[in-house]
Formats: structure tokens, sequence, C-alpha cells
């Protein structure tokens, strides 16, 4: 054994075989791990059993194991992940793998957490984002998107959707939970409104009474609430009621010089006319029965 209390080296040194430091060191220059394409794992402790961190150089991958976490000391706290490659389509990527080559239905296979705290100080989820497999069994490329909010430690969905492959739906409260949806524009606070509730829809308005109701609803001294059906093409812009049994068609009939029709028993506007009312106002019943 060598035993010194003090070794400068000013040069090139090669030590073969372990080198073990028992006090600490100072460095004051670039410290290299292999050569090109040649590589060492290096691994960092931490103070508690199964925590470290380590560059696996044959996965070419940082591992942070043991539930360890990566902190910063101050208030802006920033990941930033930026990309050095020229080109306009090669952007930084995050991905979130769960090790699994076939997940379960409903499995988690990432989450990004969002943390606070409390009026007590003490560390609060306020919100996360997931994502979980659904229908692997077949093969598809499906995923699901689930954004959260805690609220009392209990977790309440907001937004659920399906990735969309394969003209997928894309699903908003797939587990059929009481939560509003609403969509603000520039100056309504309710441009559109779904009462998950009482199961009723509303432009412009939030509070509607009726079920199964769609209300457009206007506070202004234009036009008011207007449900406009516009045709660009040469289709006819129409509405259509149905029921089980029975078919009305209230629309435009482009192919007859624009004409206003009613229609019964019938997908298309201007094949059983029952009304018409043409651009220069004049109406008919098409030889049909009017009675009082």
């Amino acid at each position: 054994d060598l035993q010194i209390g003090t070794l400068e080296v000013t040069g090139a040194a090669a030590i073969d075989g372990a080198l073990t430091v028992a006090g600490a060191s100072q460095f004051n220059s670039t410290i290299t791990a292999g050569v090109d394409d040649t590589g060492y794992d290096v691994k960092f402790f931490g103070a508690t059993s199964g925590k470290y961190m380590l560059w696996d150089e044959s996965a070419d991958s940082l591992l942070v194991a043991g539930s360890s976490t990566i902190t910063t000391a101050d208030n802006t706290a920033q990941l930033t992940l930026v990309s050095t490659d020229a080109d306009a389509n090669a952007g930084p990527i995050l991905d979130l793998w769960r090790n699994s080559a076939s997940p379960a239905d409903a499995d988690l296979l990432g989450q990004i957490y969002f943390y606070g705290e409390d009026d007590a100080g003490n560390k609060q989820e306020y919100s996360s984002i997931k994502s979980k497999a659904v229908d692997v069994s077949s093969g598809a490329e499906k995923g699901r998107f689930e954004i959260l909010n805690f609220n009392a430690g209990a977790s309440k969905s907001v937004l659920l959707a399906n990735s969309p492959a394969s003209n997928e739906e894309i699903v908003i409260n797939e587990d059929s939970a009481d939560y509003n949806f609403r969509v603000e524009s520039n100056d309504v606070t309710n441009m559109l409104f779904v009462d998950a509730g009482s199961n009723t829809v509303g432009v412009g308005i939030s509070a509607v009474t009726s079920p199964n109701t769609m209300e457009i609803w206007a506070n202004n001294t234009g036009t008011g609430g207007v449900l406009f059906v516009n045709q660009y093409g040469t289709g006819d812009p129409a509405i259509r009621l149905s029921t089980q049994a029975t078919t009305y068609m209230v629309g435009i009939d482009n192919s007859d010089s624009d004409t206003f029709k009613i229609d019964y028993g019938t997908t298309g506007v201007g094949a059983q006319t029952g009304f018409s009312l043409n651009t220069s106002g004049v109406s008919s019943f098409h030889d049909k029965t009017v009675t009082r």
C-alpha cells in the first residue's frame, strides 16, 4: 500500500486497476468515461437504498432509479428539451414508456403530475395528464389520454379521449361523469355549453332547461339567435326531422331555382313536396289537400 498526503499530477496518468478515493476530490478539467463508440457505465448513488442515477452505456440511456427525482432549487424550475438537428421537422421528443410489450386494457402507460402547496404548505397534487392503453389486443395503435383534477384528495376526470387512429372517434367525458363541457369565444362565456346533468347543449347560453334540447341564444339588437345552414356547393341546405317511422325535410331545393320546400316521407328536399315558396313569394301546396 502507498499512502500519500497530497498527490499532484500535472500530466497524463494511467492507472491499470481500480481507483478508490475516500475523501473529497476536485477535478478542474473535463472528465470522460470511455472514448467514441466505447463507453462505460457511470453510477451515482444516493443516501437511500435503491436510489441512484446510472448512465447505462449498453442501452445508451440515463436511468434515475428507485423513485428518485430531478429537482431544481428555485421558483423558475424548467425542463427544456432542445434539438440541435438542422432539420425543421426534427423537434425534441419526450417519451413516457411503460415496460411492457403488450399492456392490458386501461393499463397506465405514462403520467405527468402537477404539484403545488396547500394553505398549510404541504405538497398537494393538483392535476395530471396520463395515457392508458385500450383495445391493444386488436393490434391497432390506440391510446387514451385523461386529464385529471384533484379535489380534496379525490381525482375527477374532466377529459377522456381516444387517440384518432383509423378514423377513430374522439370522446370527451367517456366515463359519463356529471362534468359540464364549455367553450368560450372572444366575448361570450358560454359559446358552446354541454350540461352533462340535464343532457342539454347551449350556444351562447348555459341555462337550457328542457332535457335533450339544444338552444341558441343571443342578447343583442341584431338578428338574435340564428341557426345558419349554408350550402356553398350545389346541394340542398336542409334540416331533417325523423322518428323511427317518418322523416320530414325542411330546406331549399337548389335544383329548383332555390325554392324553399317542406317534404314528407323522404330523405331529400324536392322528392315528396307538400309545400313550397319560391324566391318571387309564390307559394304552392302542390295539389295536396289543405284542411281548416
